[in-house]
């Protein structure tokens, strides 16, 4: 991975659903909505979370979903929330002994194979406190939306910095 390359973060379905059914915009997954809006950062998910928010969501707002469908549809969009194909049997299996749980090992095996430097979650149990996520079982980490906003931010200052210190040394 290119140190200098934009943060790129996995969404698990909680941060997909939490921002659509938001109305604070300043909420942690809106504003990294916005951050992969307007260029920042790299946002992904996977068919999987696709439709596990899609579930999720008709589950909460039973008969007002099919609205609320289309605003997941445009906060995908705007936020350039790119979808990666569901990853392999063997990186799913991988991951099962890691988190011991099918729904949340398919978001990681995804994370994994995208190669992403965090997946973001609000899954207590099977993620965030998950030990054995992160070095040297697994390259990326699992922040919540408030740890991984303020990692975004910092990142992208950092490494905007680095860029302009480049620049800077190829001219002299």
């Amino acid at each position: 991975m290119n140190d200098l390359a934009r943060p790129k973060l996995f969404l698990d379905t909680s941060l997909i659903v939490a921002p659509t059914l938001a109305e604070d915009p300043a909420s942690p997954g809106r504003r990294l909505f916005k951050m992969g809006e307007v260029g920042l950062i790299d946002l992904w998910v996977s068919n999987h979370v696709i439709r596990e928010a899609a579930a999720v969501l008709n589950g909460l707002l039973g008969g007002q979903y099919l609205a609320f469908q289309a605003i997941l549809a445009e906060n995908l969009v705007l936020a350039n929330i790119a979808t990666t194909a569901d990853p392999s049997e063997e990186t799913i299996q991988m991951c099962i002994g890691i988190t011991n749980y099918l729904p949340d090992a398919r978001v990681l095996a995804a994370a994994i194979e995208r190669d992403c430097e965090v997946l973001v979650a609000y899954d207590k149990q099977h993620l965030l406190k998950n030990p054995k996520i992160g070095p040297p079982n697994t390259r990326l980490v699992v922040m919540s939306g408030g740890e991984a906003l303020d990692w975004a931010v910092d990142q992208v200052t950092t490494r905007a910095r680095l860029r302009q210190e480049q620049e800077r040394q190829r001219k002299h």
